[in-house]
């Protein structure tokens, strides 16, 4: 398994962990991925890409979802909408990044 953060939730970070995950899961045996992250930012940059794993909510007490049928996504933070919003990063964003 191998956990990956998502960054800043404004940045770019989803849609790469997003385009590369879609990669790894054409791939046989490929490891498992958890993204520690956002998951609303997540779900809403899915929603924007085409043919990516949906991210599904995630803990520690059950095993990582197979790529082929999603991404397992470690919620660390819920930012509001406006804070969500891709290239555009915020104080607010900063400073609840990694909070819970």
């Amino acid at each position: 398994m191998i956990a990956i953060s998502m960054g800043d939730p404004a940045g770019i970070g989803a849609e790469i962990i997003l385009k590369s995950a879609a990669v790894l899961a054409r791939r046989r045996r490929a490891p498992s991925l958890v993204v520690i992250g956002d998951l609303k930012v997540m779900l809403e940059t899915a929603r924007r890409l085409q043919r990516v794993p949906t991210p599904r909510p995630w803990t520690p007490a059950a095993p990582p979802v197979p790529l082929e049928r999603g991404l397992s996504v470690l919620a660390a933070s819920e930012l509001q909408r406006l804070a969500r919003r891709p290239g555009h990063p915020t104080v607010a964003a900063g400073r609840r990044r990694f909070n819970t």
